[in-house]
């Protein structure tokens, strides 16, 4: 306590009344404070008793969890083996597989190659006689631009006859 105290004089002294009430206050206030104390402490210790349960329960799954690590390394030992037998036999089937199948792709694409080639001439024939119409359209566009040329002078002197 940091505050000072002035106790009233009487003829003999301090007044005990004041200093009875001072005492009283700073038992009250050192009281109080214990009873705070003491309720921290109770919390602390109720928080330290849920911590102390969860590590043990923490503890008990962590040893049920070693255990089952041991299950799944031992069953990755057993699985690796068998993987590797699946693998040596896989590697067997695919290899006779990329066999067959390397053999039908050359089958078809022979056979894709010797369409190409058909349709290809099939296409020249065709693009052959599409060339021979545009030339046939050309001719005659030319010839009726010519047309056109010869009658145009003659359409230019009618209107100025009747201009």
């Amino acid at each position: 306590m940091s505050e000072s105290v002035n106790f009233k004089r009487t003829m003999f002294g301090v007044s005990k009344k004041n200093i009875t009430e001072y005492i009283d206050k700073v038992s009250k206030d050192i009281d109080d404070k214990l009873l705070i104390k003491d309720r921290e402490i109770a919390t602390l210790k109720a928080d330290k008793e849920a911590l102390n349960g969860k590590i043990s329960e923490l503890e008990v799954k962590l040893k049920e969890m070693e255990a089952e690590k041991e299950k799944i390394s031992a069953a990755f030992v057993k699985a690796e083996a068998g993987a590797q037998k699946i693998i040596s036999d896989a590697k067997k089937e695919a290899e006779s597989l990329l066999a067959i199948t390397k053999e039908d792709i050359e089958n078809q694409l022979n056979e894709m190659n010797r369409e190409k080639e058909i349709r290809t001439a099939e296409m020249n024939v065709e693009i052959s006689k599409q060339k021979e119409i545009l030339n046939s359209y050309k001719t005659e566009i030319t010839r009726l631009r010519d047309s056109i040329k010869s009658i145009v002078p003659k359409f230019d002197e009618i209107l100025e006859k009747y201009n």
